[in-house]
């Protein structure tokens, strides 16, 4: 059995467990979900890192790609059913904590996770920017380091504009709505992604 069909099939059992945690507002059941959850996050991390090393054998990109949606999709949702359950105060808080203060914290964990996601990507696409901190080939260490410092700069103001929206939406909206909110569009984005790339042409090796 491939490893990317194996790691499908437990994000399936994995989600399926979660929502069911969700519904019947089990913590127990929530805790089971974590199992599968670290074996779709190892599978994920074989595939993209270790294919070659430990000779699993070729993994196609679009089984690669979707395979790391339904883990990136899976964390969310486990970080944001905490967050539920800590809502719920149906978890014990850490020390110096409330149950408030933890489902908001979880809500952040998820938000900064799509907020990485969103600039890694939007970095790997955006090549000009890297000719534009290197020079452009030169090798003019002060310009680069100055170049440097003001895209880190404009890169961390648009990140906390983001995750400063957030929280503005969470405590107008509150935990519930918010979470809907971040769950729809995190998946929307993922969904929409894969099924866009999923159509390019990839060169796969003979």
């Amino acid at each position: 059995m491939r490893l990317v069909l194996l790691g499908g099939m437990l994000s399936g059992i994995g989600g399926a467990i979660l929502f069911f945690a969700l519904w019947l507002q089990s913590a127990e059941i929530y805790f089971a979900s974590f199992v599968p959850l670290a074996i779709v996050i190892l599978i994920s991390i074989i595939d993209t890192f270790f294919k070659e090393k430990w000779k699993i054998g070729f993994v196609h990109p679009d089984d690669l790609l979707f395979g790391n949606i339904f883990s990136f999709l899976y964390v969310i949702a486990a970080i944001l059913g905490g967050g539920y359950f800590f809502y719920l105060g149906k978890l014990t808080p850490w020390v110096g904590t409330t149950q408030a203060d933890m489902a908001a914290a979880m809500f952040s964990y998820a938000v900064v996770i799509f907020v990485s996601f969103i600039f890694l990507w939007g970095l790997s696409q955006l090549g000009w920017i890297l000719e534009i901190i290197q020079g452009k080939g030169r090798e003019v260490t002060k310009e680069t380091t100055a170049r440097f410092i003001l895209f880190a700069l404009i890169l961390g103001i648009i990140m906390n504009l983001v995750l400063a929206g957030f929280n503005a939406f969470y405590q107008t909206a509150g935990f519930v709505v918010s979470t809907w909110i971040l769950g729809g569009a995190v998946a929307a984005i993922m969904v929409l992604l894969g099924l866009v790339l999923r159509g390019r042409y990839e060169e796969l090796p003979t």
